[in-house]
C-alpha cells in the first residue's frame, strides 16, 4: 500500500486514530468528503476509498445525487475580479478548497453560510 511508509513514521497512538478515521461524513443536511465521489455509485457506503479521497474525472459535473457534497482537495475556488476565492457551487457540489488562494473556507450546510479566514 503506498501509505505504508506514511505509517511507519507516525507514533502508535496516532496511527490508531488515522486507521479509525471514516472517509465520509454524513450529516442530515450534507455530505462530507475530501476529494469527491464517483457519480457511478449510487450509495455513498459503496463509494471506493479512492474516488473520496481524491475524486474522479466526473466528479462533480456527473453527480446528480439528490445529497449535497462538500468536498476539498481539488483546488475549486472561483475567484472574483478582486482576487478574493469563493467555494464553487456544480448542481449540488460544493468545492471549498480555496487554500492556493490563501483562504480557509467552511461551509455550514444548513444554511449555506459561508465562512472564510483572512488571507495570509
Amino acid at each position: 500500500m503506498p501509505y505504508d511508509l506514511f505509517f511507519q513514521q507516525v507514533p502508535a497512538s496516532h496511527r490508531a486514530f488515522l486507521e479509525h478515521l471514516v472517509p465520509y461524513f454524513r450529516t442530515p443536511s450534507g455530505v462530507c468528503v475530501h476529494g469527491g465521489l464517483d457519480p457511478h455509485v449510487a450509495r455513498l457506503e459503496e463509494q471506493p476509498l479512492e474516488a473520496l479521497l481524491w475524486g474522479t474525472s466526473s466528479f462533480p459535473s456527473s453527480y446528480a445525487g439528490a445529497d449535497p457534497i462538500v468536498y476539498g482537495h481539488r483546488d475549486s475556488a472561483t475567484v472574483d475580479s478582486q482576487g478574493w476565492p469563493s467555494p464553487t457551487i456544480v448542481g449540488a457540489t460544493i468545492g471549498s478548497d480555496t487554500i492556493s488562494h490563501g483562504v480557509l473556507t467552511a461551509v455550514r450546510l444548513e444554511d449555506g453560510c459561508v465562512f472564510q479566514s483572512a488571507t495570509h
